[in-house]
């Protein structure tokens, strides 16, 4: 018999699974996705709802470390950090060797720009990698959960908006009120 326990882990094992499949397979546009991918509905679609719930809660709960919820990917923001770190020095070692030699200050000073700002990007942008990560892995759960619960799919907006519609009642005309009516 199977306990509670390791049900949960190997459920928790497969929504990572999927997860990481779907990371992977879309690589980095599946940060832009709108709806929830149909792979995600294919690989849970064994999975109860509740434990999905669960998942959700417990990846929005950033003291639980990514092993636990199996998305552990190798941390790059030690790796950017580095070399953002390398291109700064590089572009301030190439502008400081251009003035040196004399030429213009203002290309010396362009040649630097092109090279500091994608690393300054870089540099500002690594250490969210990973928050960012598992909010969009809790956004597509969380569409998942929407969409098994009946919500938000677009034939219901599309029926939401015509039942809608059909409450609101068109305006009636408001008879004109003259001064020869109101004598």
């Amino acid at each position: 018999m199977i306990s509670v326990n390791e049900k949960l882990k190997d459920s928790y094992k497969q929504i990572g699974a999927s997860l990481l499949k779907l990371e992977k397979n879309s690589g980095f546009y599946s940060y832009f996705l709108k709806e929830s991918p149909r792979s995600i509905q294919i690989d849970l679609a064994y999975v109860p709802t509740e434990i999905i719930s669960s998942y959700l809660e417990d990846l929005l709960d950033f003291t639980i470390n990514d092993e636990s919820l199996f998305i552990y990917k190798q941390n790059l923001s030690r790796i950017y950090n580095l070399l953002a770190l390398l291109g700064l020095i590089i572009a301030m070692s190439i502008g400081m060797n251009l003035a040196y030699a004399g030429v213009e200050l203002s290309l010396s000073i362009t040649i630097v720009l092109l090279i500091a700002i994608p690393s300054g990007f870089l540099w500002h942008f690594s250490p969210r990698v990973a928050p960012n990560r598992r909010l969009f892995f809790a956004k597509v759960i969380s569409q998942e959960i929407d969409r098994r619960k009946g919500g938000d799919t677009k034939d219901e907006k599309l029926l939401s908006k015509i039942s809608l519609s059909k409450l609101i009642k068109p305006k009636e005309e408001v008879p004109e009120l003259s001064r020869s009516k109101l004598k």
